[in-house]
């Protein structure tokens, strides 16, 4: 299906599609089997959105390639220039919103590239969601985020409805510099999902975020653990940051299956260097994790 399907209706003929982004669409593999990432003309890498089209009987078509988008694109609708049709806000796991402008119709969309709307403004956190809302009630839309590390961003308009320009981030709700970390105090999870509605009927935008979090209840029960899994995480986290590291020295280069190997090697010889540190990490931490899905509400204030 993809990332954050969304009933609406895409094509006007007065019935409910289902609409979706996804991570990165449908890239065809080499003849060994690898995938071979689908990319821009500036090299990169994309991800596709999809419609879904209800018939008359109430069944669905088949899955229909609609637009483009960067790898990672979690996609909302909204009528973002007032012209009557829907247009895409995305969100492609990087610190850009982009906006896909529907150049055809309410009837047959067709959608223009991404456009970055928050040019020369400078992003903290990679950005994971986003939706458009009047969040302070001035009659322009205006940005809201959730990021990597599960902070809450607003990006206000200080332009105008044809024009809309954006002032810098103010961060609503901080997230957590580490929140895959299990002592976090922060309990929403990254790769959480953002939506902006009244919640409570007070006339005032709310904000709700979906997402997981894990918990181990021995760490909070033992301080004594507590100073350890600090000690282990720390070379988990090295471990991981090396490994990286030697894939990004890599990527966007031309590799023939030797020295995909050799990468491999290497990576693996990293990975020896702190196997028993890991291995106890793993064992003693991060297994009988008690793992619960959520839905936060960030109540707003007037």
């Amino acid at each position: 299906m993809g990332f954050a399907p969304q009933v609406a209706d895409i094509n006007g003929d007065g019935l409910t599609d289902i609409v979706s982004g996804s991570y990165r669409g449908d890239p065809p593999k080499d003849e060994n089997g690898r995938l071979q990432y689908l990319k821009d003309k500036d090299g990169n890498m994309i991800s596709e959105l999809y419609a879904y089209y209800r018939k008359p009987d109430g069944s669905f078509g088949p899955r229909t390639k609609i637009a483009e988008a960067r790898m990672h694109a979690k996609a909302t609708l909204v009528d973002w220039d007032g012209d009557g049709d829907l247009d895409f806000i995305v969100a492609p796991k990087i610190k850009e919103i982009h906006l896909l402008e529907n150049i055809g119709s309410s009837t047959e969309p067709e959608f223009a590239p991404p456009r970055n709307l928050l040019e020369g403004i400078e992003v903290p956190n990679y950005i994971t969601g986003a939706k458009a809302a009047d969040w302070d009630g001035d009659g322009l839309l205006d940005l809201m985020a959730d990021t990597i590390l599960a902070d809450i961003y607003f990006f206000r308009n200080i332009g105008t409805a044809g024009e809309p320009a954006f002032a810098p981030v103010e961060v609503l709700v901080k997230g957590w510099a580490d929140n895959r970390d299990l002592l976090s105090p922060v309990y929403w999870e990254n790769f959480s999902s953002i939506e902006v509605v009244d919640w409570d009927g007070d006339g005032q935008l709310d904000v709700l975020l979906g997402g997981h979090k894990a918990v181990n209840p021995r760490l909070k029960a033992n301080p004594e653990d507590q100073v350890e899994y600090r000690r282990l995480r720390a070379i988990y986290k090295k471990c991981r940051a090396e490994v990286a590291e030697l894939y990004r020295n890599a990527r966007n280069k031309e590799f023939s299956d030797e020295d995909y190997k050799k990468l491999r090697v290497e990576a693996k010889e990293i990975e020896k260097k702190y196997a028993d540190e890991i291995n106890l990490f793993n064992q003693k931490y991060n297994k009988n994790l008690d793992i619960h899905g959520r839905v936060w509400v960030f109540l707003g204030v007037k």
